[in-house]
């Protein structure tokens, strides 16, 4: 854990970079797939967001 506490301070913008992208792109997916009922697909999809937002809340 503390290594990945170093990584985080040391490549902050490539991991805020990476959490917005987890939050924001599964947007796009998640309206295709509650139009079409697809219910994995939006759990998946939604499973990403949460761990963006985890990753976000644990960072600092």
């Amino acid at each position: 854990m503390f290594g990945l506490k170093q990584w985080i301070k040391k490549h902050k913008f490539q991991f805020h970079l990476a959490t917005f992208l987890m939050i924001s792109l599964p947007a796009l997916g998640l309206y295709s797939a509650a139009v079409s009922h697809q219910v994995y697909l939006q759990w998946a999809l939604l499973g990403l967001v949460i761990l963006g937002n985890l990753a976000t809340l644990l960072s600092d």
